[in-house]
């Protein structure tokens, strides 16, 4: 069906779509379902995309995304999506920027709300300056001087995890190493039950990339209910985790945080923290592993580790966060109408080539690498610094003691990404 308001643009769902120029669209799957365009957005801003319903999404975003780099306007409107309507999309690092930035436009507040989420996410979901009360009490927690002190502590985990399969020269490296780092690191944070570490990452996992709605919702029910008793046991007897600290703090007028407010921000810490880096780590590994140039050149100068790290988040930038248009406004001449979903794609942004030389290489010697990998304004990733010290830790770790490792051969068929949420390699096979 055409959807109404797409004008000379021909959209046959399941054929390589063109516009009345013949320049050819992204495939789309037969099942993706095209909503009435807004009659506010012009004919040729329309582009049909949703990554669970564009042929290859899987097999290779990065080709996807490059083709709406190539072929798209900068600021485009598709009318499918997977939450039920179409949405608006930015890509330059300009635009992106303002989307960030702007939050009296471009509101957070609800965009995470309702499907399958069982509690709002605090501090994420409140612009400022509500935002600010919560946002300092986790920024302290997660500032470099803290996360110094895990250093430690991850370069442990990295080497208990390594000592397990080194000898056997293979590892399946998503659920040996990925999933595991990151996790038992975030869990230790938190002070969650490490004996429950299977459950708590088979939760996370088909909250995800579960295959139904029942089944995600499910998932983020049977987190939120544990949650819940972990922080009622943390009131009757603190720890020095981070859960307890939240359960017993107090806002800087010295008013205690309410509980549907501590349990709001342990479920974003719990969301964010066990998937977040365990999919950047997939990302890196398997470039890494099919770029043996650029990993000999860490394994010859270790101390270009951390712009490693910067440009391998710059390049994959896998998180791209939506955020709601709050007021009728206007973005680079585009009309916008309160309401309006606009998506942001860090992704593509971040090799604008009007920010970067050679936007699509990695390279170590840039002057600065500044990306949207972890958002931007007030609502910037507050594990940031975490994150980053994970993922280089992990590398150090792997090419001083196994630098010649390859993708397992004839596992290249197994290297599909998921679609849904969170773009991520399920399984990565690693041979040396």
């Amino acid at each position: 069906m055409v959807p109404p308001g797409v004008g000379s643009r021909v959209v046959t769902t399941g054929h390589s779509d063109t516009r009345a120029g013949g320049i050819a669209l992204l495939k789309i799957k037969p099942e993706a379902e095209f909503h009435p365009v807004p009659g506010h957005v012009p004919a040729d801003l329309v582009y049909p995309f949703e990554q669970i319903f564009v042929e290859g999404f899987d097999v290779d975003p990065w080709a996807v995304f490059r083709q709406i780099h190539e072929e798209a306007p900068p600021i485009f409107y598709s009318p499918i999506s997977a939450r039920g309507d179409g949405m608006w999309y930015v890509t330059t690092s300009e635009d992106v920027r303002t989307v960030f930035q702007d939050y009296s436009r471009f509101t957070t507040v609800g965009y995470a709300g309702g499907g399958e989420m069982a509690r709002r996410m605090l501090p994420l979901e409140l612009d400022p300056p509500e935002h600010n009360k919560y946002r300092s009490l986790l920024t302290p927690l997660f500032a470099p001087k803290q996360i110094d002190r895990l250093e430690d502590s991850i370069r442990a985990t990295c080497d208990a995890l390594l000592a397990e399969f080194i000898d056997r020269g293979e590892c399946e490296f998503m659920h040996d190493f990925s999933r595991t780092l990151p996790g038992t690191v975030f869990m230790q944070l938190m002070g969650l039950p490490m004996e429950r570490a299977e459950e708590f990452f088979a939760w996370e996992e088909t909250f995800f990339h579960g295959s139904t709605p029942e089944d995600r919702g499910a998932a983020a029910q049977a987190i939120a209910s544990t949650l819940e008793e972990l922080v009622a046991q943390r009131r009757e007897t603190p720890t020095d985790d981070l859960m307890s600290l939240l359960v017993h703090g107090t806002f800087d007028d010295g008013s205690p945080i309410p509980h549907d407010d501590v349990m709001d921000m342990c479920w974003l810490l719990f969301i964010a923290g066990l998937d977040t880096v365990h999919a950047g780590l997939g990302h890196s590994f398997r470039y890494l592993a099919e770029h043996p140039e650029l990993k000999q050149q860490l394994i010859d100068d270790p101390s270009r580790i951390p712009a490693a790290v910067e440009e391998l988040l710059r390049w994959h930038s896998w998180v791209n966060p939506p955020r709601t248009v709050a007021v009728d406004c206007e973005l680079k001449g585009v009309q916008l109408k309160k309401g309006d979903i606009v998506q942001t794609l860090a992704v593509i942004a971040d090799r604008d080539p009007e920010v970067y030389d050679n936007p699509d290489e990695i390279d170590l010697h840039r002057d600065r690498t500044i990306h949207w990998a972890f958002g931007g304004g007030a609502h910037r990733c507050v594990g940031s610094h975490l994150a980053r010290r994970e993922i280089g830790i992990a590398i150090e770790a792997w090419i001083s003691r196994i630098p010649e490792f390859r993708i397992a051969e004839g596992t290249e068929e197994s290297l599909r990404y998921a679609t849904l949420g969170m773009f991520s390699l399920p399984q990565l096979q690693l041979e040396w």
